[in-house]
């Protein structure tokens, strides 16, 4: 083959060079542009694939010119020979791929126009550049992006209405409507500005599923705490009362390998969750993946000496990111499953959330408020609970379907935990010891033992039960004495957890009393201190009879009595 005058690489001059140009290889041509990319690079499959086409059509006529040809005795011989099948099989299919409509070749014009192009600028001068009819700008176009991206999500019918009413543009609502939606996502109506930056990272932004293959069972736990969508009865009030449910999950099995029900997410309830989620099974996860709430995240559980992830022997706890449900997604989808599965069908009258039909839903609670039904108890939901729970365990694993949770689960290789539940579940906290005698939570213990260890550092570790006694430990978990109780400071309870309701109840006072308070501003019944006794001297105070003016008036004269 002769020499081709056409390549698809730049011609470059380096410097210093006294020779003529060279053509660019291919390498030092993408160092060139690897910041961008170009023209071919950017173009659809479709498009690309004819460029390429067109590449080996002219690459054939180069063929036939040779060096000193003429292009256009070539161009017109290689026409003929295609009209008369005269060339190769596979030039006259890239021949018959790049002709337009039902023709079978290209015309003669677009074969110089394409030489001319590709000579140019090389294969993306073959890229079609037919963009169609190209929109007219009307000066509108970014005061109505700008009004079209608000969070309050205004229409497209309002945005027109401003255009014209409010600053005195002139368009049609046919061109305003097609303008936004043939914007790009990142600026139509599930644009950041518009959904929120949080909606859209959850909704709109790709998204990566875990796999859970390769894990062990037992080798990750995570936990998360869900208000149950159900009515039952309060176990102390008997008023209609939703539970707080809180669920250990096995990452690799979705075994539901715990639950604790509880009023809410506290530290303490918590802790007694995991330290007999930790003795029941007799295994202690590597790994924990866990809510980012107050209940998870405390010094009671990650404090790097007394925390009770550190005692019971988890290496690593990871807290989930605030505002991503995605990332805690499997915990996420049993909770459906429970809403889904169980929830809806066990007690559908009871049953409270977000979809429930809101006519029967107020019936129940009126009624259940008038006492003329009753919810169930908690007993009667446990009870009904577990016997779900052995359905779902019996479910197909979503990952393997030639197993179930059961019997991955089964395959559990323990890992004894560090501590016992009862070590688990009593707080420890680091302090310092004076006079034998070591200060915790309002309440003081001593042990002569003690002495030894003034001014040093220790552990307390108490049963959140009683209040009677405290073990003391060395900084490595090494237990001292157990120290006595011996004087309580200020007003507490008989027991840690009793301090806790305590203080749970105080808090709740508080925010009802501001809540009265906030009802009677409004009502204008502010009663405080102070306009009580302002008040209060006023009504004391004898009223003083007010005394008639005595001063003459201007026009007063004896001339009128004496007439």
């Amino acid at each position: 083959m002769a020499s081709q005058l056409f390549t698809r690489n730049t011609v470059m001059i380096m410097p210093g060079d006294t020779q003529l140009p060279r053509p660019a290889t291919r390498a030092e041509v993408i160092q060139l542009n690897a910041h961008q990319k170009s023209e071919f690079d950017k173009a659809p499959k479709q498009k690309q694939q004819d460029a390429l086409n067109w590449e080996q059509v002219i690459w054939a006529i180069d063929s036939i010119k040779g060096l000193r040809g003429s292009l256009t005795t070539a161009v017109d011989l290689f026409l003929a020979r295609a009209k008369d099948g005269d060339l190769e099989p596979k030039t006259l299919n890239q021949l018959a791929a790049v002709a337009v409509g039902s023709r079978a070749m290209p015309s003669r014009t677009t074969v110089f126009e394409k030489i001319a192009s590709y000579k140019d600028k090389g294969l993306d001068g073959l890229i079609k550049q037919h963009k169609g009819k190209v929109r007219q700008e009307g000066g509108w176009e970014g005061l109505a992006l700008e009004l079209y991206s608000q969070p309050s999500k205004p229409d497209i019918s309002a945005v027109h209405r401003a255009l014209i009413n409010r600053y005195g543009m002139s368009c049609s609502i046919d061109q305003v409507r097609n303008y936004l939606r043939a914007l790009p996502a990142t600026l139509g109506a599930m644009s950041p500005a518009r959904i929120g930056r949080d909606l859209y990272k959850q909704t709109q932004t790709k998204y990566i599923a875990r796999c859970t293959t390769n894990l062990l069972p037992g080798d990750i736990y995570t936990a998360d705490g869900y208000r149950a969508d159900v009515y039952l009865a309060h176990p102390v009030t008997g008023d209609i009362w939703r539970p707080e449910i809180m669920h250990v999950l096995d990452l690799e099995s979705r075994y539901l390998v715990g639950y604790r029900i509880m009023a809410h997410e506290s530290s303490y309830d918590v802790m007694i969750a995991w330290a007999e989620i930790f003795e029941r099974w007799d295994h202690v996860p590597p790994l924990l993946y866990v809510d980012n709430g107050s209940g998870y995240k405390n010094r009671l559980a990650d404090d790097e000496i007394a925390g009770y992830y550190r005692r019971a022997g988890v290496q690593e706890i990871i807290h989930s990111l605030p505002k991503n449900p995605r990332g805690h997604g499997h915990i996420e989808r049993f909770h459906r499953i429970v809403k889904d599965r169980f929830l809806k069908l066990w007690r559908p009258e009871f049953y409270c959330g977000p979809d429930m039909a809101s006519d029967v839903l107020n019936k129940t609670v009126s009624d259940c408020k008038a006492k003329r039904i009753t919810p169930p108890s908690l007993a009667e939901f446990v009870e009904a609970y577990d016997q779900w729970l052995v359905e779902y365990h019996n479910d197909k694993h979503p990952e393997d379907k030639n197993k179930t949770h059961l019997s991955s689960w089964s395959a559990l290789q323990p890992i004894r935990p560090h501590a016992s539940a009862r070590q688990i579940a009593r707080p420890s906290e680091k302090r310092i010891v004076s006079k034998a005698s070591v200060q915790i939570n309002n309440r003081r213990y001593v042990h002569a033992d003690l002495h030894a260890w003034n001014n040093l550092p220790v552990l307390v570790e108490v049963d959140i039960l009683t209040d009677k006694t405290a073990d003391i430990r060395t900084l490595k978990g090494e237990l001292i004495c157990e120290a006595t109780l011996v004087e309580k400071i200020g007003i507490v309870g008989d027991s840690f957890l009793q301090d806790q309701r305590n203080k749970a109840q105080v808090e709740a006072t508080k925010r009802l009393q501001k809540k009265l308070d906030e009802l009677n501003a409004r009502a204008g019944l502010v009663i405080d201190v102070d306009s009580v006794v302002d008040n209060a001297q006023t009504l004391m105070q004898p009223a003083t009879p007010e005394l008639p003016n005595l001063t003459p008036s201007a026009d007063f004269s004896l001339d009128d009595f004496l007439n």
